[in-house]
C-alpha cells in the first residue's frame, strides 16, 4: 500500500466534509427538500455519469459484458446507501452538522470497514491490515464518543435563555426552549443512528464492483483509476433514486414546488456545489483506494470518514456552530478530533511493511 494513497484519501474526506457548508449561504426561501434534490441532480447523476462518458470507453457495453449479478449487487447497495443519505440530510437539520456528522459517520467508519473486511478478505482478519482495522476502528469509536458529549453540551448550553443560542436542533433563537413543531433531539439523534446503519452500504456496493473494473479495464482499456467511475455510477445510481423519491415526496406533501422560483441563481448554484464537492469527494476517494490496493476500501474507508468529521467541525466552528459554548465542550472536540486523526494513522500502519 501507497502513504500516498492515504494521504489523497484524506484530501478526499476533506472535500466531502465540505458539502453542507453551502446551505449555510442560502436565501432562507428554499426547503430542506428544494436544495437537497439539486443536491441529488448533479451530485449523483450529472456529474457521475459525465465523469463515466470522459474517463471510461463505451461504458454501455462495460456494463453489457459485465457481470449481472455485479450490476444488480451495486444497484441494490445504492438504493440502501440512498436511504441513508437521505436521513443524513434530515439528521443535520435535526441535531446540527457536528453532532450529525460525529454519529452517522463514526458508524459509517466501522460498519464500512469491517464488512468488507469480513465477507472479502477473511484471511486478513487477524493480519496486520485487519489487525489495524480494527484497532482504528475502535479508536474512531472513542474519538466520536467524545464528539458526541461535546455536540450534546452545546446543545444544552445553547439552549440556556443567556447564550442567545443558533437555530440549531429545534432550539428557539429567542426563548431558548424547543419550537414547537419541531421534532426532539431524540427524534434527531434515532434518525442518525439509522442513517449511521444504511450509509455504510455505498462502501459495501462499491467492493463489490470488481468484475465491472476488470471489464473496464482489460477489455475496453480503461485505467485503472479511472475503471473504478464504472462501479461509482451504478451505486449512487441507486441513490439517486431514493432521494428523488423522497424529495418529489416531501414537495408534493409541503407544496413546495413553488420555491424553485425564489432565489433560483444563489440556491441553486449552491445546491449545486453541493454535488461538486460531494460527488467530487467520492471520486477523489475512489482514486486513493485504488492506490492503496486490494484493501483500499477496507483501510481507506476510516480515513475518508473520519477527515470528513473533521472538516465538517472545523467549517461548523468558523460559521458559529459553537458560539456561546463553553471552553470545556470546546476542549472535548478538540480532543475528539485528535483522536480521529490518531485512528487515521494507526489504519495507514495496516498497510505498512515493518
Amino acid at each position: 500500500m501507497g502513504v500516498e494513497g492515504v494521504l489523497v484519501v484524506c484530501v478526499a474526506g476533506i472535500m466531502g466534509g465540505l458539502f453542507t457548508a453551502p446551505v449555510k449561504l442560502m436565501k432562507p426561501s428554499w426547503r430542506w427538500e428544494n436544495f437537497w434534490l439539486v443536491y441529488t441532480l448533479f451530485g449523483m447523476l450529472l456529474l457521475p455519469w459525465a465523469l463515466v462518458f470522459i474517463t471510461v470507453p463505451q461504458p454501455i457495453a462495460v456494463y453489457a459484458h459485465a457481470e449481472t449479478r455485479a450490476i444488480v449487487l451495486g444497484l441494490v447497495f445504492g438504493l440502501l446507501w440512498g436511504v441513508g443519505s437521505v436521513l443524513f440530510g434530515l439528521g443535520t437539520e435535526l441535531v446540527g452538522n457536528s453532532l450529525a456528522f460525529a454519529i452517522i459517520l463514526g458508524m459509517t467508519a466501522a460498519l464500512g470497514a469491517a464488512i468488507p473486511l469480513v465477507s472479502q478478505h477473511i484471511s486478513e482478519v487477524i493480519a496486520q491490515e485487519g489487525i489495524c482495522t480494527w484497532v482504528s476502528v475502535v479508536v474512531v469509536a472513542v474519538g466520536l464518543a467524545f464528539l458526541a458529549l461535546a455536540g450534546m453540551r452545546r446543545e444544552r448550553e445553547q439552549a440556556s435563555p443567556e447564550l442567545r443560542p443558533l437555530n440549531d436542533g429545534g432550539i428557539d433563537d429567542e426563548s431558548g426552549k424547543k419550537s414547537k413543531g419541531k421534532p426532539s433531539f431524540k427524534i434527531g439523534l434515532i434518525v442518525c443512528l439509522l442513517s449511521g446503519v444504511f450509509s455504510p452500504m455505498l462502501n459495501v456496493g462499491l467492493s463489490l464492483g470488481d468484475d465491472i473494473k476488470k471489464v473496464a479495464k482489460n477489455d475496453y482499456k480503461a485505467s485503472g483509476l479511472n475503471a473504478a467511475n464504472a462501479v461509482w455510477v451504478l451505486v449512487v445510481g441507486g441513490g439517486f433514486v431514493s432521494n428523488t423519491v423522497y424529495c418529489v415526496y416531501l414537495l408534493c406533501k409541503n407544496q413546495t414546488w413553488g420555491h424553485f422560483k425564489e432565489d433560483v441563481f444563489r440556491n441553486g448554484s449552491l445546491a449545486a456545489l453541493m454535488g461538486v464537492f460531494w460527488f467530487g469527494g467520492n471520486v477523489v476517494y475512489g482514486i486513493g483506494v485504488d492506490m492503496i490496493g486490494s484493501l483500499g476500501t477496507v483501510l481507506g474507508w476510516p480515513t475518508f470518514m473520519s477527515f470528513m468529521v473533521i472538516a465538517a467541525n472545523v467549517v461548523a466552528a468558523v460559521t458559529g456552530e459553537w458560539k456561546g459554548t463553553s471552553t470545556k465542550s470546546k476542549t472535548l472536540l478538540a480532543v475528539g478530533l485528535f483522536i480521529l486523526f490518531i485512528a487515521v494513522v494507526v489504519s495507514a500502519l495496516g498497510g505498512v511493511n515493518f
